[in-house]
């Protein structure tokens, strides 16, 4: 264990905590600065929940516009179909003939 604490090693990173367990050994936290994968795959996972964001808004604008026309399409069905089996007669101007 003692080995262990003697080895060297390097690290790199801005320091975000240091802290002190019960034990007395010391904690600390290394916020590493990203590298060119890390920022594509930031940028990737950007673009990506754009999308996402994207899709769904228009997909729920096409809903609601679907429903909202479905509504009218329901109405104008029924108003075809009572015109159909109950007939509204017109009063016919009575001329007389010649």
């Amino acid at each position: 264990a003692s080995m262990l604490l003697h080895t060297p090693f390097e690290a790199q990173g801005v320091i975000t905590n240091i802290s002190v367990d019960a034990n007395g050994t010391r904690h600390i936290a290394l916020h590493s600065e990203p590298d060119i994968i890390t920022l594509w795959r930031y940028l990737g996972t950007s673009l990506l929940l754009l999308t996402v964001a994207v899709v769904l808004g228009y997909n729920t604008w096409r809903l609601v516009q679907r429903r909202r026309i479905n509504q009218h399409r329901t109405a104008d069905i029924q108003r075809y179909y009572e015109s159909c089996f109950n007939p509204q007669l017109s009063p016919m101007s009575l001329r007389p003939m010649p």
